[in-house]
């Protein structure tokens, strides 16, 4: 894990709740799950290489309902990553600083089994194999387009 990225992880990511709007719901009796409908807890892996990019990311799947976000920024670290704690989302760069996203996918399909994906990227021409995903976004993201896409995938 770069420097960089590893600092934004133990500052930013790492301490990642419940964001305001998923807590003020399930406190108001509305909602008792989250988006993910998995109970207290949906997991959402993202796999990006930028580390700016993968705290928007992080900040907008918790505004979608997430309550815990893995990041990793290589493939390998994606799939390990996924083996130590099974997302129910996964958003993914394409192309990454070792490796790709859709091979890192592909693995964590065989380790794992299916889970939704969205490859959110700046190359979605370079997106192979991507047949199993729920949505290919360009970068730069457009948040709405990317909360919806969400909503449709969480389980």
């Amino acid at each position: 894990m770069s420097l960089v990225f590893e600092t934004l992880y133990r500052r930013v990511l790492a301490p990642t709740q419940p964001s305001k709007i998923v807590r003020a719901r399930m406190a108001s009796g509305h909602v008792n799950v989250n988006c993910c409908g998995v109970g207290p807890i949906c997991h959402v892996l993202i796999i990006e290489d930028d580390p700016f990019v993968a705290m928007h990311l992080s900040m907008l799947a918790e505004d979608a309902g997430a309550t815990s976000i893995g990041t990793a920024d290589t493939e390998g670290e994606a799939v390990t990553a996924a083996q130590d704690q099974r997302p129910d989302v996964i958003l993914s760069d394409v192309r990454l600083i070792e490796g790709t996203g859709p091979k890192a996918v592909a693995r964590i399909y065989t380790d794992c089994g299916p889970i939704p994906v969205i490859f959110v990227t700046g190359t979605p021409e370079k997106c192979e194999p991507c047949h199993y995903a729920a949505a290919v976004l360009g970068k730069p993201v457009n948040d709405r387009a990317l909360l919806a896409a969400f909503a449709s995938v969480a389980p």
